[in-house]
């Protein structure tokens, strides 16, 4: 996130999302939190960056496109987790797609009560802690999987350009990947801490 006219920015922003996030989570109050999208050439390590919010988040994500764009009635599993994903390749460009997106979207970072709809059960209302991310490709076609940014939701999105850097260790072969992965978690404890001990 940190390349570019806005990198420092675009950190900080990050930063202090995750921050407010963390605290959050951690005091068991629920704070709306925009949601934020990541928006990059493809293997850029946008996946990666929410690999790690899962983990800072507590280790859950659930991916909540079918029932965000509109293509499922049925949600009960994104309430077993806290960190909520959408990824382009599983979004729609169809307009309808988009602005059902749009409009789930909103309820999502807003929203204190959520309905809890399980298959053959009677929906719910629950309470839960969410944090949304979405990643998509920065071309042209693939940003268009995201809602149109009307003034019902462009305050409810931080959209964020990520950029391809070499990566610290090598990622080539499958068992360089998962060393390089167990390395970050291994620094996922010190990272949560500097969130929530520091203000800038």
């Amino acid at each position: 996130l940190g390349s570019g006219k806005y990198g420092e920015r675009q950190v900080d922003t990050f930063l202090g999302w995750s921050r407010s996030a963390l605290r959050s989570l951690r005091d068991g109050k629920h704070q709306p939190g925009q949601a934020v999208a990541f928006a990059g050439e493809a293997n850029c390590g946008k996946s990666l960056l929410q690999k790690i919010i899962t983990e800072v988040f507590g280790g859950r994500a659930a991916k909540a496109s079918l029932y965000m764009s509109g293509r499922s009635n049925f949600n009960a599993e994104l309430f077993e987790a806290e960190h909520l994903m959408l990824e382009d390749e599983s979004m729609v460009p169809h307009m309808t797609a988009r602005r059902a997106l749009g409009d789930s979207i909103k309820k999502t970072v807003v929203n204190e009560l959520q309905d809890c709809h399980r298959k053959h059960r009677t929906v719910v209302n629950l309470q839960p802690w969410w944090r949304l991310t979405i990643s998509v490709n920065d071309d042209p076609t693939a940003l268009l999987v995201l809602p149109p940014l009307d003034d019902n939701v462009r305050d409810k999105i931080n959209l964020l350009r990520a950029a391809r850097f070499d990566m610290p260790m090598p990622t080539i072969t499958a068992d360089q990947r998962k060393e390089f992965w167990e390395r970050i978690k291994s620094e996922i404890p010190a990272f949560s801490d500097y969130l929530l001990t520091t203000e800038t």
